[in-house]
């Protein structure tokens, strides 16, 4: 295979963007576990109640869970293209301004601050992926929002709640378009613009020109230069899937490479880019070597790699109305 200037790992709310961005310029292979989430084969993809659906269906989630004091929690993840932007509850809300300070503090970098985020955020409605305020709007709700105000007049009523740096009472802005799931693929890539395509690939014309997306691809590990003073990663091998999650051709591997000036970028989420680290050998090696099945060779000792996980847990209230109670 043909060496691309960019391979990217994962199809999700990051790997999208990036592949659209990076395609306008330079050769880009995108790699996704999962399907084609197109029409008319995913419809509960495209249908925002589908969610409730299409979390727990391992055709389109990992089915994750997490195990905090020994309750385990669900955690889905998205496996089709969109990831997780493809599965989730489509709520936009910026991060909070202390932690990306955090991050601006940790990396010594300006571009991590709160505004620099902020203005990076508010760019992805220009690129195409739209946050609008939803249609639903229920009496019951409104009469709710009402009460809060009144019990907490501090709180801010809002029908565009994107903030989370104060107390407020509303409804989300969601990524929808006339009633239909945007994920960040369908906002970023056009799924229509291919010149070759078939069950598990697309080759794309303008505005993508240089785009390769294949799925079904579930990477294995990195591949990496060992005769540099320091292990150069020069891209990843991955196994090919059937659709159902099971590696096809007897584990047959494909390696796949990137040009020496551009790169291999690990877009396959919370879990998925520290589990590909991992096995790469690369993370606390005191914990890789505790293993039952270690990776072949620790290459890289970074102790905050698959550490530090923090979830958006959520506290819902449930309420019986009253008879006379307008909805």
């Amino acid at each position: 295979m043909p060496p691309f200037d960019f391979v990217i790992v994962g199809s999700g709310t990051a790997g999208s963007r990036l592949a659209s961005r990076l395609s306008s310029f330079a050769s880009v292979l995108l790699l996704e576990s999962g399907t084609f989430s197109a029409l008319p084969s995913t419809p509960w993809l495209h249908v925002p109640l589908g969610y409730l659906h299409t979390m727990t269906n391992p055709r389109t989630s990992w089915n994750y869970s997490t195990n905090v004091h020994d309750k385990e929690i669900h955690y889905p993840r998205g496996r089709v293209t969109g990831g997780s932007s493809s599965i989730n509850g489509m709520i936009y809300q910026l991060g909070n301004s202390g932690d990306f300070s955090e991050w601006a503090s940790a990396s010594k970098s300006a571009n991590f601050s709160a505004s620099a985020m902020t203005a990076a955020y508010s760019s992805l409605d220009t690129a195409g992926w739209p946050a609008v305020p939803q249609r639903l709007r229920w009496d019951v709700l409104d009469s709710f929002a009402d009460a809060v105000q009144k019990a907490r007049p501090s709180a801010v009523r809002t029908d565009r709640m994107v903030s989370s740096e104060e107390e407020v009472c509303g409804y989300f802005v969601v990524n929808q378009k006339e009633g239909v799931r945007v994920s960040s693929y369908n906002a970023f890539i056009d799924d229509s613009r291919f010149r070759f395509s078939s069950a598990t690939e697309k080759v794309f014309a303008k505005p993508h020109g240089k785009l390769t997306v294949r799925t079904q691809c579930l990477v294995k590990n990195l591949l990496f230069d060992e005769t540099a003073e320091e292990p150069k990663c020069v891209g990843v091998e991955y196994y090919d899937e059937d659709g159902q999650g099971n590696v096809a051709d007897a584990g047959k591997t494909t390696k796949v490479y990137h040009e020496g000036k551009g790169g291999t970028i690990l877009c396959a989420g919370s879990i998925g880019s520290p589990q590909i680290l991992n096995v790469s050998g690369i993370g606390d090696f005191d914990h890789l070597s505790s293993l039952a099945k270690p990776p072949e060779k620790l290459r890289h000792h970074s102790p905050g790699v698959g550490a530090n996980l923090h979830d958006h847990l959520q506290l819902r209230s449930v309420y019986r109305l009253g008879e006379d109670a307008v909805t």
